[in-house]
């Protein structure tokens, strides 16, 4: 059964994406993507941040600026990968 927590009224996508992108810009000096994703449980938002060392924890300042589990009525999942992971996600085919 779907969590009630996430059900309601979204933003329109290109909208939430915009937003969370200024919101990153402004506490994250590192690359970053987003993007509409897919799962089990809807399309939620998907931020990817690169770090040199993914599996290090993320710094407080930065967990505690960055958006909780919801974004302008999105679910939100934070990714942590490498840079070089990123490139390779955003390339597109010419």
């Amino acid at each position: 059964m779907a969590n009630i927590f996430f059900a309601g009224e979204r933003a329109p996508s290109e909208e939430a994406i915009a937003a969370l992108k200024k919101e990153i810009h402004s506490i994250f000096k590192g690359q970053f993507h987003i993007r509409i994703a897919s799962d089990d449980g809807g399309s939620p938002l998907e931020l990817s941040l690169g770090r040199e060392n993914p599996s290090e924890r993320l710094e407080q300042d930065l967990l505690e600026a960055l958006p909780k589990s919801r974004f302008m009525g999105w679910r939100l999942i934070v990714i942590k990968c490498t840079p070089g992971y990123i490139d390779t996600m955003t390339k597109t085919k010419k």
